[in-house]
């Protein structure tokens, strides 16, 4: 079973399909551009605090020898550590911008401002974009956060049980910053989270449930190959070429036991 699973992950549309977000490669964009989907859903923007200084830091004659490849090596630490646990508990990295990330997690709500992706290019080349007002509140919400903050914008904190979160109020602004969940006793994660996957059309489950991605799996299919690599940078399918590319799998794990570590 994991010689079947290591020869599907050395497949050339797995090693495309890891630097893409599942709602590219699963994703119905028909083949006209420019072309636009609207959807509702939940963003989240993470950036890893006093970044810019630690680049500062690692740059000083100190760390000239190989200052530049342990600064790499630390961001690759946090990242990692990010990305898998937004894929764990369900979501969707679109974008990495150095040392910050978008992630989706897509829902059904229609009380929630949605958000539109708008696909450009050309026979060669295309271009993702996510757009929309929720868009713009993560920014703004990181425009305010701290180190070790969690704001909520204003859609966000309105949408929320505001019984199990305690917030504190941001002077002369709508959003808010978290200070600590307040859970009750009855509050069941494994039960809370079973009813969020009704809206994880492509959650790794069955014989798959200990990866982080299904598309990991995915069969050889050379026109969703062809279509998916104009998403993707030259210079990124070069290393694809080379097959320089790591694939994540993770031992069984209980989001219960998850959440208390955290």
């Amino acid at each position: 079973m994991n010689s079947q699973k290591e020869e599907l992950q050395d497949r050339a549309i797995v090693r495309i399909a890891a630097h893409l977000p599942d709602l590219i490669v699963y994703g119905d964009i028909c083949p006209e551009r420019p072309s636009v989907d609207y959807f509702d859903g939940v963003l989240m923007f993470v950036d890893i605090s006093g970044f810019t200084a630690m680049t500062e830091k690692f740059s000083t004659a100190m760390y000239m020898d190989r200052g530049a490849e342990q600064l790499v090596e630390i961001l690759n630490h946090y990242i990692s550590a990010i990305v898998e646990k937004v894929l764990i508990f369900g979501g969707d990295i679109l974008k990495f911008a150095g040392d910050a990330l978008l992630a989706l997690w897509k829902v059904e709500r229609k009380q929630l401002k949605n958000m539109i992706t708008v696909v450009f290019g050309d026979e060669t080349r295309n271009f993702f974009l996510v757009i929309g007002q929720t868009v713009n509140d993560v920014r703004l919400a990181q425009n305010m956060a701290h180190m070790n903050d969690v704001i909520l914008s204003p859609n966000c904190w309105q949408l929320c049980d505001r019984s199990m979160i305690e917030i504190e109020r941001i002077p002369d602004q709508r959003a808010v910053k978290v200070n600590f969940l307040k859970l009750p006793p009855t509050f069941n994660f494994d039960e809370f989270f079973t009813k969020c996957m009704t809206f994880m059309d492509y959650y790794p489950s069955g014989d798959n449930k200990n990866l982080l991605r299904l598309a990991c799996m995915l069969e050889s299919d050379p026109h969703l190959e062809m279509s998916l690599q104009k998403y993707v940078m030259e210079s990124i399918s070069k290393q694809v070429t080379l097959k320089n590319l790591w694939y994540f799998s993770m031992p069984p794990f209980s989001h219960q036991d998850d959440r208390a570590q955290d």
